[in-house]
């Protein structure tokens, strides 16, 4: 009985060593990690696998380990353990705790195994997908990086896709690259609109593809202004004034202030100069002292040009011009020719003259024209009623334009600079003179030697008699007496007048004259 318990015992002992032989390895193989992809909608990566194959001498997977990739703060990334499937018959994974639209995701897998896990796969890595706005040439410029875990000749070709909302499904394919190295497409948008979206790269043996995050890309520009205009250009002294207006929903930020030789601006493009830039679309003023005395003589024409971010124009002003007077005297008569008013759709426009003189030592301004008148730019004014009636010998004038406003043009106003003339006083000058007589009352006193002038001036006389003798000089008319109080002896004298004018002018007139006296 003890032999045979010992026999049984020995056969027990070559059981056991036959099946601790036969037992596999108990590290299990690695599965194989067939894609990564996004979903658009969500950003939450999916992962796909298949088993690996059975191998008697390696256990099944009790399941699989998934591994994520993380980047720490010295920029050192490791791939750590993220979750277990406990379901060997489970072979994808949905990270619901993960966004792919921050940034690439990568992961890594291995088969769970009665004790130890297999080796992990090579690593995948999925397609982060970037989107910019050129909105100077209206394009979108999608960029991405490329998809690691696919052998560069398996990959067939990427697909692009666009929608208008974030239903992705329903996207449209734009286009098909076959270039399997190209990492970015441009696209053709239109302003003001919302696009998304997402790319997908397609491979082959076996038919495969794995998809980006989706992007969101809003083409909304600052809005350019609807409207600018040069409201008016007044003309003084220290320069010409202009006054504009830009309209405040404007969101651009660079307004340009141009001024040109000519209102054409083709043929002036060479004398355009750039007076002021600003950023304000508060802004409603300038004043324009450059070429001061070149701006007296010929009119200067304005803009305003809004600037978006590229630097290109998006809305021009209207064209506002300066107006140039000009004033001659002649034959009594001062003759105004001034510039016209820019005004290409032809309004109706209204000239306004004022006239500014001193009578008596009093100024008065007056309008002597305030009518429609578009096409003549010419004005004459009689001297003849102002003669003699104590006024000034200085006739200002300034010219106002405005062109009417229309539906859709506003109202502009262009004002000259006030310009003034020194109107040339007639003389009279008597030929005799009673000093003794005493009647008073007449227009050309008998006892008085003194200038008729048509207009206010001061003078100096001076009387001489036959031998060059000065006899007589001062500002006032002359009596007829010497300088010791008696009269003159009858005869013949000679007198020189210097008339001057309020613009400093001289005038000078000779003559001669006769002292008479009554026969007793």
């Amino acid at each position: 009985m003890k032999r045979l318990q010992v026999i049984l015992h020995l056969i027990c002992i070559v059981l056991i060593s036959v099946a601790v032989q036969a037992q596999p390895d108990g590290k299990p193989l690695k599965p194989t990690f067939t894609y990564l992809t996004i979903n658009p909608g969500t950003g939450q990566p999916q992962l796909f696998w298949a088993p690996p194959a059975f191998d008697p001498e390696h256990p099944n997977p009790t399941g699989y380990i998934i591994y994520k990739q993380y980047v720490d703060n010295l920029g050192n990334n490791d791939y750590h353990e993220w979750t277990t499937i406990n379901d060997p018959s489970t072979l994808s994974y949905i990270d619901i705790a993960s966004n792919a639209n921050t940034g690439s995701v990568s992961y890594t897998l291995a088969s769970a195994g009665p004790n130890d896990p297999s080796e992990q796969t090579s690593p995948h890595t999925s397609i982060f997908l970037t989107v910019s706005y050129d909105s100077c040439q209206n394009k979108a410029v999608l960029e991405w990086n490329k998809y690691v875990g696919w052998r560069n000749i398996d990959i067939s070709h990427y697909n692009i896709y666009v929608g208008n909302d974030t239903n992705w499904q329903n996207f449209q394919k734009l286009d098909t690259l076959l270039n399997k190295t190209l990492t970015s497409f441009t696209y053709i948008v239109e302003p003001f609109r919302d696009y998304y979206f997402y790319i997908e790269l397609e491979r082959v043996n076996p038919t495969l593809a794995t998809r980006s995050n989706m992007v969101t890309l809003n083409t909304k520009r600052a809005l350019r202004p609807m409207y600018m205009r040069v409201d008016s250009v007044i003309a003084q002294e220290n320069g010409n004034h202009i006054h504009f207006i830009i309209d405040q929903n404007s969101e651009l930020t660079t307004y340009k202030l141009v001024r040109w030789e000519q209102k054409d601006s083709v043929q002036s493009i060479f004398s355009a100069k750039n007076l002021y830039t600003f950023s304000r679309k508060t802004t409603d003023y300038y004043l324009d002292t450059a070429n001061a005395w070149a701006a007296r003589t010929r009119p200067f024409h304005y803009k305003l040009d809004a600037y978006n971010g590229c630097n290109a124009v998006t809305t021009t002003s209207n064209l506002g011009n300066s107006t140039i007077l000009r004033v001659s005297h002649k034959n009594s008569q001062n003759k105004l020719v001034w510039s016209n008013i820019n005004n290409p759709h032809n309004l109706s426009v209204n000239w306004k003259i004022t006239r500014e003189v001193t009578q008596n030592g009093a100024t008065l301004a007056e309008v002597i024209f305030n009518g429609i008148n578009p096409n003549d730019t010419t004005w004459v004014d009689d001297m003849k009623p102002f003669e003699g009636q104590g006024y000034s010998t200085i006739f200002c004038y300034q010219v106002e334009g405005t062109v009417a406003a229309s539906a859709d043009i506003a109202e502009f106003k262009s004002r000259s600079r006030k310009i003034c003339v020194d109107v040339t006083p007639d003389i009279v000058m008597p030929n005799a003179i009673d000093p003794s007589d005493t009647r008073s009352g007449t227009i050309y006193p008998r006892n008085i030697f003194a200038p008729i002038v048509s207009f206010n001036a001061t003078y100096t006389l001076t009387i001489y008699n036959r031998w060059g003798q000065i006899v007589y000089q001062g500002n006032e008319g002359w009596n007829g007496k010497l300088s010791n109080g008696t009269f003159a002896p009858e005869g013949a004298y000679v007198y020189r007048l210097e008339l001057q004018t309020q613009d400093a002018q001289n005038l000078v007139k000779t003559g001669s004259l006769t002292v008479i006296y009554p026969r007793k």
